[in-house]
């Protein structure tokens, strides 16, 4: 856990461009937990075609882990970002998102672009074993 926690901090990185052209890298997740490799989005404000959000209800040994699955979709590809809720396990929401900024930066996407997101259903994401060994809702 440890070691995947770490590769999500050395790989995660968002970056806004003064010529309105963005740069995101993240891990990839199996539900809400990073795993390796990467997901990356570049682009610009004028690309992205679609924001989408989803509340997932997860737990993490029995204890409520909620999250909410941000993504951004442009014609080059999509990229997925987690927000997680602040709760018994969680009271800095930051820190158990690799330290981006999630609100702000989804702030910034809905402001630049003009779009506003597409709230999909809400689901249940299941707990550590079910992320681990089959990833997260579809």
């Amino acid at each position: 856990m440890c070691l995947v926690v770490g590769w999500a901090e050395f790989v995660s990185r968002v970056d806004f461009r003064e010529d309105g052209s963005f740069s995101i890298r993240l891990p990839r997740y199996r539900g809400f937990l990073p795993y390796f490799g990467i997901q990356r989005l570049d682009g610009t404000w004028k690309d992205v075609r679609q924001l989408r959000y989803r509340r997932v209800r997860s737990s993490l040994v029995y204890v409520g882990y909620d999250y909410v699955r941000h993504s951004i979709v442009t014609a080059q590809g999509s990229i997925m970002m987690l927000a997680f809720e602040r709760g018994d396990l969680v009271r800095n929401t930051r820190s158990v998102s690799q330290n981006i900024p999630v609100a702000e930066a989804m702030g910034l996407f809905r402001t630049r672009t003009g779009l506003s997101p597409v709230e999909e259903p809400e689901v249940r994401g299941g707990g550590l074993l079910r992320n681990l060994l089959l990833g997260g809702p579809a």
